[in-house]
């Protein structure tokens, strides 16, 4: 499938609007102060975000023909015929912010996909089936940023 600008995807002549590739979208955000001291300086904050869509339309390959180089090329629908399953995530951070003589120091532990929800990117054929590809199923990380003035 090619971009073919604002309008939508364009794909064997038949443009797809982008509209109508995920028809339901659902984002969240969520921000507490846990410690907030302004006068020291300090501030931890605790932060959630929920993100749930439908699945991306994806074509399968309806047929199989051998490449003259010895692989195999796979034909593909003129159209996406099928959806992946929903996407789903939840991430998660906690910040830790102290402001210092010539600057700011902030520390910052979170998780993204703290539901270690399998979010497929991808599919693609495997001895007969289609498999989904997952890139990261989770990923904790800690971060210090120092900033001066």
């Amino acid at each position: 499938m090619q971009s073919s600008g604002i309008g939508g995807r364009r794909s064997d002549g038949v443009t797809y609007p982008f509209d109508c590739d995920i028809p339901h979208d659902f984002d969240t955000f969520a921000i507490y102060d846990v410690v907030k001291q302004p006068v020291r300086g300090r501030r931890h904050t605790f932060t959630i975000n929920v993100a749930w869509r439908t699945g991306l339309p994806y074509r399968l390959t309806n047929m199989a023909y051998p490449d003259p180089e010895g692989g195999t090329i796979f034909g593909i629908t003129p159209h996406p015929t099928m959806r992946m399953r929903n996407d789903f995530r939840t991430d998660i951070s906690y910040n830790m912010e102290r402001l210092r003589r010539n600057g700011v120091r902030n520390w910052q532990f979170s998780i993204v996909n703290a539901t270690w929800h399998k979010n497929p990117v991808g599919i693609y054929p495997h001895h007969g089936r289609y498999r989904a590809t997952v890139l990261i199923p989770i990923l904790p990380s800690i971060s210090y940023t120092r900033t001066f003035r």
